[in-house]
């Protein structure tokens, strides 16, 4: 399973709507939901043995935006039971939109 499919399977349940790399609008004028997720990889080979590589670590650079209150624990629990790990939380106001934002990165290594 790829890192994109095994991030999407681990948020399926949770209720807001998820999108990898951003949100773009389908039609012209139309506006993100209040409250959404967006989330990006970056994948790097991780362990090694006799010259070959046996793991990759994988990081999920993932940002919840709301235009109000949010909750992001069922998030983390979505994330933590899929074997993700936490490695950063960071809770902000982003300035053009004025949008609440929790970006959190999360590592997750494969053996192969």
């Amino acid at each position: 399973m790829t890192i994109k499919a095994r991030v999407m399977t681990a948020l399926k349940n949770v209720a807001y709507p998820v999108y990898f790399g951003g949100w773009h609008p389908a039609t012209a004028g139309e506006q993100p939901p209040n409250t959404y997720i967006t989330f990006t990889t970056m994948s790097t080979p991780d362990t090694h043995v006799d010259d070959v590589r046996t793991g990759w670590r994988h990081y999920v650079y993932l940002t919840l935006w709301a235009k109000g209150a949010y909750t992001k624990d069922t998030i983390i629990t979505a994330m933590e039971t899929a074997g993700f790990e936490n490695a950063e939380l960071r809770e902000q106001i982003e300035d053009d939109t004025r949008m609440n934002m929790c970006s959190m990165t999360w590592e997750y290594r494969e053996v192969i």
